[in-house]
């Protein structure tokens, strides 16, 4: 196999008359490690790009795929596609990425958009992603359930909650929801008050090193309550107010600033933009001063803080010009794939691009997009007036070379939209980031093996920071022909060894709500999980690798598990 991909692999049989076939489908993925880079922004007329590529990458490995988004609906669309790719084991990672389904069915119904194929896909995939949200809700006792947690567990976490409410009531007009399972979470996080303005708080989320502030706990419930209609919640609107007034943190100020003005406070709501105004950057970002509610760091923790500025300052017409600049500086920093980030990032910059496009429609003309490299032109693809969904071009990848590449989009038809141009390829040689606070080491016990029996991977995890860490994810690449024992997975789970796990495609996926400063050399987690030679023959595993789920830039790899099982 030369390059990466989907493959078909066919088998026909024949006996006299008789005749059969069984096709299954493969996934061809390269050896290496994944590297990549995004190029993003607006685009008007022409625009040249640089893309400065690596001198080597393993060879059939690269992919070059340029995204144009004419709507709403193709931001939501690649968004939604950009976040499958990672995993959403937990209730916040698989409610943002069903959100954008919820987002997009509510924006065809208010802008009257015609389009069955969409609408049916879109529903199907609510359909499964409700089915999991709700098997998150929080069982207090056997036949008692209120509340949503990380992983579903009790007691419930209040700030996840106070999301799932929100969500949970967009939902409903776009589809059939539990109202009794909404008022459930609402009458249990309202009885969550503590009397003084805020709100009482898990105690596994207090003894969690992934716990976000008080504060910014306290006006993230507010806030989701006050977006999703809930009102007399007027003594905790007003200590969010208060909490805000006396801060500079952007994060903080734009969660208070739409809660104000969701119930109904216009003039603190306009002081509170206002005062947030003045924390833009030049080009039209905002950076927090601590942390997000899911103890968001880095790109991601810009992306939320901004994304949640423009969604206050566009409740205001006043302060519409700050709500533009840092809408384009989102839409300048979208990855390749159609996210924005984290999904927490994602679904927080989606909203914002949703809210700014129901300000400010404009028709999508008939036109073409072209790309060239060195001034020749090497694709050319035209769209028709009023397409909804996103113009890609692909195949790019055998025009581009190593070193800079000078390319040129052109986009015709007097359009503005935005754009990503999306590169991935697999390195020879690991691309940690050395600010990851996370290491990983993984082996096997044997690494050949006769088909039928049990070899056990090592899985050790260190947090090397000297600081606590927030949801902590561990990606365990397995070699093809080894499956885990399930069973011994969830004896593992249950024994607290780790918080959950999913299994993808030849790999593990390991969550932590949270780690402790003293998760390192001896205290580091270290365990075995068993795995069964199933098939013969020689496999190398994917890369494993290890991140904090909320700053997912940053991440530290492992070389490939390799295994030969032998016939018996």
């Amino acid at each position: 196999v030369g390059q990466s991909g989907d493959a078909q692999l066919d088998f026909d049989g024949l006996a006299g008359p008789l005749s059969d076939r069984i096709v299954r489908q493969l996934h061809v993925v390269p050896t290496g490690f994944p590297a990549g880079q995004s190029y993003a922004g607006r685009l008007q007329g022409t625009k040249k790009l640089v893309v400065q590529l690596p001198d080597d990458w393993v060879e059939g490995s690269l992919e070059a795929t340029l995204s144009v988004f004419p709507s709403t609906l193709a931001d939501l669309q690649k968004g939604m596609e950009g976040m499958l790719r990672d995993p959403n084991g937990c209730f916040e990672q698989t409610s943002s990425s069903n959100y954008p389904n919820v987002l997009a069915l509510a924006y065809m119904e208010e802008h009257d958009v015609a389009d069955p194929q969409f609408t049916r896909r879109a529903k199907d995939l609510l359909k499964r992603g409700y089915d999991k949200l709700t098997s998150y809700e929080c069982p207090e006792t056997a036949n008692d359930k209120k509340g949503f947690e990380w992983f579903g567990s009790w007691p419930a976490h209040e700030a996840l909650t106070a999301y799932g409410v929100l969500e949970f009531r967009d939902m409903a007009a776009v589809y059939d929801v539990d109202d009794a399972m909404i008022d459930r979470a609402t009458r249990w996080l309202l009885d969550r008050r503590d009397g003084q303005g805020g709100f009482k708080r898990n105690p596994q989320a207090l003894d969690s090193f992934g716990a976000a502030p008080q504060n910014i706990t306290n006006a993230y419930i507010v806030w989701a309550l006050t977006e999703a209609g809930q009102t007399g919640i007027d003594a905790e609107v007003s200590h969010v107010v208060t909490s805000a007034e006396a801060s500079d943190d952007p994060y903080l100020l734009a969660l208070a600033a739409a809660s104000a003005h969701n119930a109904g406070d216009k003039e603190a709501a306009a002081r509170l933009r206002q005062k947030l105004a003045g924390l833009q950057k030049d080009d039209g970002r905002l950076e927090a001063k601590e942390t997000s509610i899911t103890r968001s760091g880095g790109a991601s923790l810009t992306m939320e803080t901004t994304a949640l500025a423009a969604l206050a300052w566009l409740k205001d017409p006043a302060t519409t010009g700050q709500a533009n600049k840092a809408v384009e500086w989102i839409a300048a920093n979208r990855q390749g794939g159609g996210d924005f980030g984290s999904t927490q990032a994602t679904i927080m910059a989606l909203k914002a691009l949703v809210a700014h496009a129901k300000a400010n429609r404009r028709a999508v003309a008939a036109g073409e997009l072209v790309v060239r490299r060195d001034g020749a032109e090497i694709a050319r693809t035209p769209f028709a007036a009023g397409r909804n969904e996103p113009i890609d071009v692909g195949q790019l990848a055998a025009l581009l070379q190593p070193g800079v590449n000078s390319l040129e989009v052109e986009l015709t038809g007097d359009n503005e939209m935005p754009y990503a141009l999306d590169i991935r390829y697999r390195a020879r040689q690991p691309v940690s980031d050395d600010a990851c606070p996370l290491r990983l080491a993984t082996a096997l016990s044997s690494e050949t093996l006769a088909a039928g029996d049990t070899a056990r991977l090592n899985v050790r995890l260190e947090n090397v920071s000297g600081a606590g860490q927030p949801m902590s994810v561990a990606i365990v690449g397995l070699p093809a022909g080894l499956e885990p024992r399930t069973a011994h997975l969830e004896e593992l789970r249950d024994a607290g060894v780790f918080d959950y796990y999913e299994l993808r495609a030849r790999e593990i996926v390991f969550y932590w709500r949270g780690l402790s400063p003293e998760t390192r050399d001896a205290g580091a987690i270290a365990f075995d999980v068993d795995v069964v030679a199933e098939i013969p023959g020689q496999f190398t595993g994917p890369a494993s690798r290890a991140y904090l789920y909320y700053t997912d830039e940053q991440k530290q790899w492992t070389a490939p598990l390799t295994a030969t099982i032998e016939r018996k």
